[in-house]
């Protein structure tokens, strides 16, 4: 096996089976321990194939207990066989320009000095998102996991739009491989670097359709359930109207509570609507043998668009039926699985509909079916194919052990 990853200067890096020095580093936009994000997922799948560093975003050192003349420090430490978790440190006030540059640099600088701990060097450097890390690593290829519009959606996640987009285009420019998660995504970025490829995002089939019990839940069925952040990414009115004609809400993960958020306060008072906060991803298949349809109710906005939801494939892969809004990325399922709507009236249809059909053994089994070529086994394999890279990276371990998902 070959690594190959085309440079703009023309040159060819490889790294061959016998090179047991090879890693994937996953740098990250979302701790190893918070939420189950995207690129986390994919990074356990790519950890079973190949020896992987995940770096953490800088935390800044004066979070640390340490004044802004301390030396930046990382911790390194090893979650697996074969799998290292890099949290580095930063200067203060990471989000303004200087030191948003200074902390990138830093961030740079720690992952070369953990691979020169671990004796290891990196075949692929994998950015999720807008860090300035692409080149920490001369000779790795250089891969740009894009997973959002991060322009569209640079308010919601708290950037510059300015910023966002100067980023973005230093992303695309540097990129050896650029991997898009929608096919919106794939247009826009077509003519800005490499010809993008689309690969959407996974789901763990086995963990959303696992468990036996069912939770506790203080609703009368039938039960439509929405697993995600309750955010302004969601179209409240479609919730309240799915509650108001009689059908119970149950809502499983965090709800933003800023004032925002239109119609949120008067839909968690609805008798009918159960919010549970913030949940494990290991106790999810219990609330979703509770529900009877899982729902995806995106407002029509261009980040939206752009996306590719988790929780739709989760849905499916624990036999639910699903309504979602008319979401690209729903649409590119091809599926009559997935139930489109426009507005509450015909959201509320939807959710009818498929409830009566929820419980139905051959379309629960279709369901799991159609999830399961969206595995993040699957989409593991894309990623390393779309680098050059062979699926059997140089692990020394044998594999990861249970319970590193946490």
């Amino acid at each position: 096996m070959k690594l190959v990853g085309g440079r703009h200067d023309g040159e060819r890096h490889g790294v061959s089976d016998r090179d047991v020095d090879g890693v994937v580093v996953v740098v990250a936009g979302t701790p190893w321990s918070g939420m189950a994000s995207p690129e986390r997922q994919l990074a356990v799948e790519l950890a079973r194939r190949w020896p992987l560093l995940w770096v953490d975003p800088s935390r800044s050192v004066a979070r640390t207990g340490g004044g802004a003349s301390r030396v930046p420090a990382t911790t390194l430490r090893a979650l697996d066989d074969e799998l290292w978790l890099l949290s580095p440190v930063g200067v203060p006030g990471m989000t303004r320009p200087v030191t948003r540059r200074v902390a990138a640099a830093q961030r740079r600088a720690a992952i070369r000095k953990a691979l020169s701990r671990l004796q290891r060097r990196a075949a692929v450097v994998l950015v999720a998102g807008l860090d300035d890390a692409l080149d920490a690593c001369p000779g790795a290829v250089r891969v740009f996991y894009g997973t959002d519009d991060y322009v569209a959606g640079a308010q919601l996640m708290g950037m510059s739009p300015a910023w966002s987009r100067r980023a973005e285009r230093r992303q695309l420019a540097r990129a050896d491989v650029v991997i898009a998660v929608s096919e919106v995504l794939r247009a826009r970025w077509s003519g800005a670097g490499r010809p993008p490829v689309t690969i959407p995002n996974g789901v763990d089939v086995a963990l959303s359709s696992s468990g036996h019990t069912t939770a506790r839940i203080p609703l009368t069925r039938p039960i439509a359930g929405l697993v995600g952040h309750l955010n302004d990414r969601i179209d409240v009115d479609l919730l309240e109207a799915v509650a108001a004609s009689g059908t119970s809400l149950l809502l499983v993960g965090p709800v933003t509570r800023s004032g925002r958020l239109a119609g949120l306060e008067r839909l968690l008072a609805m008798p009918n609507v159960h919010a549970t906060g913030h949940l494990d991803q290991g106790d999810l298949p219990a609330y979703y043998r509770g529900m009877d349809v899982g729902l995806t109710p995106y407002r029509d906005t261009p980040f939206n668009r752009a996306s590719f939801p988790l929780k739709t494939l989760e849905y499916l892969a624990a036999g639910l039926p699903v309504v979602s809004t008319d979401l690209p990325a729903s649409r590119s399922l091809a599926t009559d699985l997935v139930r489109l709507a426009t507005g509450p009236e015909q959201f509320v249809d939807a959710v009818h509909a498929a409830t009566a059909q929820s419980g139905d053994p051959v379309l629960r089994a279709r369901r799991r079916e159609l999830a399961s070529r969206y595995s993040w086994s699957r989409t593991a394999e894309q990623v390393l194919a779309a680098a050059g890279v062979s699926g059997t990276g140089p692990r020394r371990g044998g594999g990861l052990r249970a319970g590193v998902r946490s």
